[in-house]
């Protein structure tokens, strides 16, 4: 489940649509509890291991957000809280709300930015980090070679790290 991205009401900011419909970034208390109880239910178990929103939604304060996931912490539903795609002044206001466990973001041999500022915030902090595309979309993968063409909507189709020079690079690596 991705908490804080809706198909089902137009609250928050929209992020893309998807098969022609709206999808947003809310992370009201309304919409917290309601996808916490929706994944609950949906996952058929009674708690939640580790809950992380993904992307900060700007027409929600981060302590109203919080205020709901502390609460159903508190409840048993989730047992712990995290924070995709965030900044450091993110993870400050999650921190002045309450226990934010740990922030997972975008991370790998080619996407190391958070090396220079958050990986040490976070350390100083006492917040865990998780990566995430560590693979770089399957460009690290050893899978992808320069013979691959990608089409339709694959997101890897305009990105330049999958041109074709930077794909002989990347092989010749491996």
């Amino acid at each position: 489940t991705k908490l804080g991205l809706i198909w089902h009401a137009k609250k928050g900011n929209h992020f893309f649509d998807y098969d022609g419909a709206p999808v947003h970034r809310y992370l009201g208390a309304d919409s917290v509890v309601y996808e916490v109880e929706q994944s609950l239910r949906r996952l058929g178990t009674d708690h939640i291991d580790h809950y992380i929103t993904h992307w900060q939604d700007a027409t929600t304060p981060v302590p109203e957000t919080m205020e709901a996931l502390d609460r159903l912490k508190t409840q048993g539903k989730i047992r712990s809280i995290g924070a995709s795609n965030v900044s450091i002044a993110d993870v400050e206001a999650y921190l002045a709300a309450g226990q934010l466990d740990a922030v997972q973001q975008q991370y790998s041999m080619v996407v190391r930015d958070m090396e220079r500022d958050l990986l040490p915030f976070c350390a100083d902090n006492n917040v865990s980090v998780l990566s995430y595309s560590s693979l770089a979309l399957g460009l690290l993968s050893g899978k992808i070679g320069p013979d691959r063409v990608f089409t339709g909507d694959d997101q890897r189709k305009d990105n330049p790290w999958f041109s074709l020079a930077n794909r002989r690079k990347v092989a010749a690596l491996m």
